[in-house]
């Protein structure tokens, strides 16, 4: 094939004058050495040619030159090849420059607006990794990557549960993948927080870990390359982390039973299923208080209504021990404690309204008297 690849460059150079070779479209592909390219007319690949870099082999671009990928051509490097460009490629229009092996600088590859540069992203079968009927997973490309892109418009595409697959994706956008663990029936069908964190499932490609930003895994597609997952040893692996926010106040410290409170970050993390209990200790100049405690599903003003703290069936008792009980964590919550004041305020309103008391009692008195000076017999 290489020498046949040869001679048809040497026919192409000697009639360059007078145009190009143009080959019938689905013609075996050729295999193409640094010789061949060296020998093509400025660096430009014929129209219409299928030329390939074999396993094993490398194809280079010098510094100096712009290897074309001419009008209808597709140049395919197969896995286990490599193409490093240390000039630059040029893919022309209904061009296809296919990457299935190593490519080194990819950014240094434009195209044409009917020219692709692709990748081949191979995906495993979820049941090598112990993942099928546990995660669902989709992929899509796009331009954009940052943490705070709009990532709305992207048309994703799902991946079999029982089946390998492979996907020509573009070169130098991203490639997003989403994971999502299949939560329990239970759990899917209710409002509530999953049991699930998706952020503790890992994705690789070529043993690079894709970061996780937006609910997705993304990464800028350089290279091609074989996906990887987190194996499945454990439920407990993926087992979601929730919030509760012991509020601080004044007068009062809340701890949880292994001595974290509300005065350090008022946040303590536990995972979903797990029973978790805490106290409220209240300053010796507060102790008249009669407080009550509540706690509420959410963690910000946009998940729970603040009036709810109102509601008598989110007050919680403490125990013989003192100690308050969320058994099981099943979401994020908040920790109000309510009525904590000054001792001096209780005694000030306690005189305020024993005078009050005192001055009705002195005018019931004084009406008791008013009437029974007119009583009749």
């Amino acid at each position: 094939m290489k020498k046949v690849l040869s001679v048809l460059l040497s026919v192409v150079m000697m009639f360059s004058c007078i145009g190009v070779l143009v080959y019938a479209e689905g013609e075996t592909p050729v295999e193409i050495s640094n010789e061949d390219l060296s020998a093509l007319v400025n660096y430009a690949l014929p129209s219409g040619i299928n030329a390939v870099v074999p396993a094993g082999k490398t194809l280079t671009v010098p510094a100096d030159k712009n290897l074309i990928v001419s009008i209808g051509s597709t140049l395919l490097v197969e896995q286990g090849a490599s193409l490093v460009i240390e000039g630059r490629v040029s893919v022309q229009e209904n061009a296809s420059l296919k990457i299935a092996g190593r490519v080194t600088n990819a950014p240094k590859i434009a195209c044409d607006t009917q020219g692709e540069a692709v990748a081949e992203v191979r995906f495993p079968d979820l049941r090598d990794f112990a993942l099928a009927d546990k995660v669902y997973i989709k992929y899509a490309f796009g331009y954009t990557g940052g943490s705070t892109d709009d990532l709305t418009g992207l048309e994703w595409h799902d991946l079999p549960q029982t089946s390998a697959l492979s996907v020509w994706a573009p070169l130098n956008q991203y490639l997003y993948i989403n994971a999502h663990i299949i939560e329990p029936a239970e759990i899917s069908s209710s409002d509530q927080l999953g049991k699930y964190d998706d952020s503790k499932f890992n994705v690789w490609i070529n043993d690079v870990e894709m970061p996780y930003t937006q609910d997705q895994h993304s990464i800028k597609l350089l290279f091609a390359g074989d996906i990887t997952y987190s194996i499945w040893d454990s439920d407990d692996t993926f087992i979601a982390e929730r919030k509760i926010s012991l509020r601080s106040g004044e007068g009062y410290t809340v701890y949880s039973r292994d001595g974290r409170t509300s005065a350090n970050d008022g946040i303590v993390y536990i995972k979903y299923g797990q029973p978790f209990s805490f106290r409220v200790d209240i300053d010796d100049e507060y102790n008249m208080s009669a407080y009550s405690v509540y706690v509420v599903k959410g963690f910000t003003l946009l998940e729970f209504d603040p009036n709810a703290v109102l509601d008598d069936s989110l007050r919680v008792y403490p125990d013989k021990d003192g100690y308050y009980m969320i058994d099981p964590v099943e979401g994020d919550y908040t920790v109000f404690v309510l009525g904590v004041i000054k001792n001096e305020t209780v005694e000030k309103v306690s005189n305020i309204f024993e005078m009050v008391k005192n001055v009705f009692e002195m005018i019931a008195k004084f009406f008791r008297q008013f009437l029974d000076i007119f009583k009749f017999d």
